[in-house]
């Protein structure tokens, strides 16, 4: 019995902070920058990315063939993303001048849209979400340029809610949690099926590209620390 509500990405933190919503699904290092920076009660409870899928997207075609290529175009995504905000890490590391990089806002939903119409050079992007951009614009490739071959050692997406939940009622955290990490387990080993349950629920989704998703998602779920401890473990 749970309500499924659309998230802000990285922004989750904050909604899970202010009461909005009970748990979320947000970017580690994002959550991590939340409680050091803005003061959010925030918990990490499971790891359901064990390395960052961050990185930026552009259409094979558009000349960016290289992230110094990225001098002179607009980036959008949201304002919180953790593509965003570590962006002027990864241009040091990756030789770009941050200051000739246009950054303008987008949200979740609309970012593949402005990247197949044009109204965009490059968008923030998990590299789990390649399948929905490429059916976006056509069928035609994307290039993506990932934030973990310079920013090494980054864990990705986790599960997260309020310091009170987990001292007031620690029982359902661990039931949620349990629960969550068992239909991710199912979903990255079952991706045809679990894209036509998400088309379900979701009715605009694409079976295909959500199990297209689903495949790749699966690298980054499991490694070598969750086959012995367990999906989520941190």
């Amino acid at each position: 019995d749970v309500s499924v509500v659309p998230g802000l990405g990285t922004d989750n933190a904050r909604l899970v902070a202010s009461g909005q919503i009970d748990y979320a699904g947000s970017e580690t290092l994002g959550n991590i920058v939340g409680r050091v920076s803005g003061g959010f009660p925030v918990k990490i409870v499971a790891i359901t990315s064990q390395s960052t899928q961050a990185a930026i997207a552009t259409l094979a075609d558009s000349g960016i063939t290289t992230p110094k290529g990225l001098e002179g175009k607009t980036l959008a995504d949201l304002p919180a993303s953790i593509v965003v905000r570590l962006f002027p890490f990864y241009a040091k590391r990756a030789g770009i001048d941050a200051s000739k990089v246009n950054i303008v806002p987008g949200t979740p939903q609309t970012l593949p849209s402005l990247l197949a119409t044009g109204r965009t050079d490059a968008i923030g992007q998990f590299t789990v979400g390649v399948p929905t951009l490429v059916k976006a614009a056509g069928g035609r490739k994307v290039r993506t340029f990932k934030y973990s071959q310079y920013l090494k050692g980054l864990l990705g997406n986790a599960i997260v809610t309020t310091d009170e939940r987990v001292r007031t009622k620690p029982d359902e955290v661990r039931r949620f949690t349990r629960a969550l990490l068992k239909g991710l387990n199912y979903a990255v080993q079952n991706p045809g099926e679990s894209g036509y349950i998400l088309q379900k629920h979701v009715p605009l989704a694409d079976p295909v590209a959500a199990a297209n998703e689903l495949r790749i998602l699966k690298f980054f779920v499991q490694n070598k620390c969750t086959r012995k401890y367990g999906v989520g473990y941190i």
